[in-house]
């Protein structure tokens, strides 16, 4: 009799329990849903207020990671920069990822890609970029500005070129190197520790400027990356302006590659050189000539042939020279475009040394408009090693209006391995002004 009344019981208790949950369940589905509007609500007004703020943001909520590359602060005046020339030495020399961000933090213990610094640092800020970190298949761009003081180190009297082309080299390509950095292409393979080098390019000066006391304006635009075991290559197209005005542009490669690769570098040859250059039996020192500047050789001979002119230089190399601390931090390497500073050289001491000056009362150096210059480099210059040599063919015809044109094409080794190969620098002589 009493089994009934207990099953009874029993179902009544387990019906108001039901009937409970069923009603706490929907409480909580109603909670869920009104904080997930509430959430939403709140996720619009800071990407409403983000985008007034800086509209170059976009949504940085929208996908994982960083969305965009960094939005732009306020610096000195009225200009407002992504990065000033603080953040550009902090990523030079100091923490990457007080300049980059957290993502790089891995590099706080680890050698880093770096762009040149002190004297070699050919970047005052970065105004613009564009493009997505990671997504490496999408256009990007940099705009950056450079600030020439009326003393700086590569400023040289009237009789040098207008511009050096090392220097227009680096301040066209630093900019694709920093580009290349704030996309979080070293990223790839964070486990690997990857050196950042230029492997070919190409540069064409449009029209002479002077640099002194001017602010030069870069831009960039990455045109492709590709990845394969370890190694990232990526192409890039750059200008330079002054007021607006394109005076320099080209394109240029770069890759990423493992401290083995680089070491195990065969050169232009493939393996051992093919030949190497035969030492004169007089060389001439450099200083003869009292090159402007910093000098990129020690000796040099010249000997006439019939349809070019032959010039061997070379230098003996030492971990003292100025640039391997500026190039880069803990990556200590010679710049490339000092290479091809060091042709130029030896074009006006060739020059010089064939008489082609006594015609003018005033020379003037300036490189030559509309004739695109090509490098190829397949090795580099460490510390580490002894001798650099220079091989040249040089021709000179007489211009248009006194204009003595200079051509040469250039290989480089160092320490027997041929590296560098140099087409079409052009060189013009002209009559000079007075200040």
């Amino acid at each position: 009799m009493n089994a009934p009344v207990t099953n009874r019981s029993s179902e009544k208790i387990l019906q108001n329990l039901l009937t409970a949950s069923r009603r706490d369940a929907a409480l909580h589905r109603d909670y869920l849903l009104q904080r997930r509007t509430g959430l939403e609500h709140i996720h619009a007004l800071l990407v409403q207020q983000i985008e007034a703020a800086y509209p170059a943001a976009g949504d940085p909520l929208s996908t994982p990671g960083p969305a965009s590359l960094p939005v732009s602060h306020p610096t000195l005046g009225q200009r407002r920069s992504l990065f000033t020339r603080q953040d550009l030495e902090e990523f030079a020399s100091g923490s990457i990822a007080r300049c980059l961000g957290e993502d790089f933090r891995i590099f706080d213990r680890r050698r880093g890609p770096r762009i040149p610094n002190g004297d070699l640092l050919l970047m005052s800020r970065v105004l613009e970029l564009e493009g997505q970190p990671y997504q490496l298949d999408r256009p990007a761009h940099i705009q950056a500005e450079v600030d020439v003081p009326m003393d700086a180190w590569y400023v040289q009297p009237d009789s040098t070129p207008d511009a050096p082309y090392s220097v227009l080299m680096e301040m066209a390509l630093q900019p694709c190197g920093f580009l290349s950095a704030a996309l979080r292409t070293p990223l790839v393979y964070p486990e690997l520790d990857l050196y950042f080098r230029n492997l070919d390019g190409n540069g064409t000066v449009l029209f002479p400027v002077r640099l002194a006391g001017n602010t030069i304006q870069s831009s960039a635009q990455l045109v492709s990356t590709a990845t394969t075991a370890g190694t990232i290559i990526q192409s890039f197209t750059f200008q330079l302006a002054l007021e607006g005005k394109t005076f320099f542009q080209g394109s240029a490669v770069f890759g990423y590659f493992r401290l083995d690769a680089l070491n195990n570098q065969n050169g232009l040859d493939g393996g051992p050189a093919s030949r190497v250059p035969t030492v004169p039996e007089t060389l001439l020192p450099i200083s003869n000539w009292q090159l402007p500047g910093r000098s990129y050789l020690d000796q040099v001979s010249i000997q006439p042939g019939q349809e070019s002119d032959y010039v061997y230089a070379q230098k003996r190399n030492h971990p003292g020279q100025w640039f391997y601390t500026c190039h880069f931090f803990e990556d200590p390497v010679m710049p490339g475009s000092l290479g091809i500073e060091a042709l130029f050289q030896v074009l006006r001491i060739y020059a010089a040394q064939q008489g082609l000056l006594q015609p003018f009362h005033r020379p003037h150096y300036h490189l030559a408009l509309n004739s695109p210059l090509a490098w190829k480099y397949r090795g580099q210059i460490t510390p580490a090693n002894r001798l650099i040599q220079l091989e040249a063919t040089v021709r000179h015809t007489t211009g248009a209006q006194g204009e003595v044109p200079l051509l040469a094409n250039a290989s480089l080794w160092v320490d027997q391995k041929r590296i560098y190969h140099i087409e079409n620098a052009a060189l013009q002589i002209t009559e000079g002004f007075e200040r």
